[in-house]
């Protein structure tokens, strides 16, 4: 398991997504390398389709993972065994994102 990202890991991670769209070949590679800390391509694309669920679960209404009430069950620290660390730090960077989704 990695270690959970840092407040300045997610910036740099915003800003480098802006800089590299979907279209961008190597997009992942690059996006690793630019946040840097030994993330590697494969963690930022996973950290990044995480964020996508969290926001879908989001929009669909379904709230009770991020200490809500939602319609979906399930424990709250969204399966963490960190007491819900890993799970704060993902809520804090999907907030991050979430207004600037279309």
């Amino acid at each position: 398991m990695s270690p959970p990202w840092t407040k300045r890991q997610n910036k740099l991670f915003e800003k480098v997504l802006a800089r590299y769209d979907e279209n961008t070949p190597d997009r992942w590679q690059k996006v690793a390398r630019d946040v840097g800390d030994g993330r590697s391509a494969e963690e930022v694309k996973r950290h990044y389709e995480e964020l996508e669920q969290d926001v879908k679960h989001i929009e669909e209404g379904d709230l009770r993972q991020y200490g809500g009430s939602g319609t979906r069950s399930g424990n709250t620290n969204g399966g963490s065994s960190d007491g819900g660390r890993r799970q704060e730090q993902r809520i804090k960077t999907r907030d991050m994102y979430l207004p600037t989704r279309q």
